[in-house]
């Protein structure tokens, strides 16, 4: 069975360098010691040399024959989604949002879904870095939500996107502490919309200014759309036949078919 060797991107005495991982192997050390520029750090206990791509390419072509490479820590590095974040964190940590930001994306979550549950699980487990991301509980998110989100006034959607993520991210890990069905959402004061009445809704329109616009307006009182929704509009989602508008990657990814409003007809 070939040994796995794990790669990893450190700033190292001001300088970044590439560390080589592996469990002892009288072979694969051989090998190493041969590559020009290697040298054997005794804080890291670890192989390093110089970052470049031509370097993995040469540590991959001269070990293949006993080990296969781990690049998932190399992801962290140079994924910029991951910004600067995830310093501090151990690798097995990395590993595991690598995993769970992969298995988001297969599941077809939206890119802006993605990257906000990335970026609260991020900032949450550096929060605690000293602690083992297993073993820490709801007691630990209580006090992230007072100490960081309430502290900071932070928005209600904010900590209900870090409950989200905590949920989600943990119901993966079967082997942590972390009870997720403990986790709430925290209580929204819920508040009466302004409700315009027809009058002021035609003014609106009547006021609008070019036909451009006032048909933007109309089709999106009259259909009940976002402003994206309304902006993605195409010639070919207006059925004339039946007087219906197709609503395509709305909300949810959702495509829907939505009757014309009559009283945007005169317009």
């Amino acid at each position: 069975m070939n040994a796995t060797i794990t790669l990893s991107v450190k700033e190292y005495k001001g300088e970044t360098r590439l560390f080589i991982a592996f469990p002892w192997h009288k072979e694969l050390v051989e090998i190493i010691k041969q590559i020009p520029g290697v040298r054997w750090s005794r804080s890291q206990k670890q192989w390093h040399l110089r970052m470049s791509e031509k370097v993995i390419i040469e540590i991959e072509t001269r070990t293949q024959e006993f080990a296969v490479l781990d690049k998932t820590l190399l992801e962290i590095h140079t994924d910029k989604r991951y910004n600067d974040k995830a310093e501090g964190l151990t690798g097995e940590a990395v590993m595991a949002i690598t995993t769970y930001r992969k298995w988001m994306e297969q599941k077809r979550y939206s890119d802006q879904t993605v990257k906000n549950y990335i970026n609260q699980l991020l900032q949450f487990l550096r929060h605690y870095q000293e602690i083992d991301f297993k073993t820490l509980t709801v007691a630990e998110v209580e006090q992230y939500n007072h100490d960081v989100i309430i502290t900071g006034s932070l928005s209600y959607s904010y900590q209900s996107t870090l409950t989200g993520t905590l949920k989600l991210f943990y119901s993966l890990l079967p082997d942590s502490k972390m009870e997720i069905e403990k986790l709430d959402r925290p209580f929204r004061q819920k508040k009466l919309p302004d409700i315009l009445n027809k009058t002021e809704i035609m003014s609106i329109i009547q006021h609008a200014g070019n036909t451009k616009n006032v048909a933007l307006l109309s089709t999106i009182y009259g259909c009940g759309l976002r402003i994206g929704e309304a902006l993605a509009l195409k010639l070919r989602d207006l059925d004339k036949e039946r007087n219906l508008v197709k609503i395509v990657q709305a909300r949810e990814k959702k495509t829907g078919m939505f009757p014309t409003l009559k009283s945007c007809e005169p317009y």
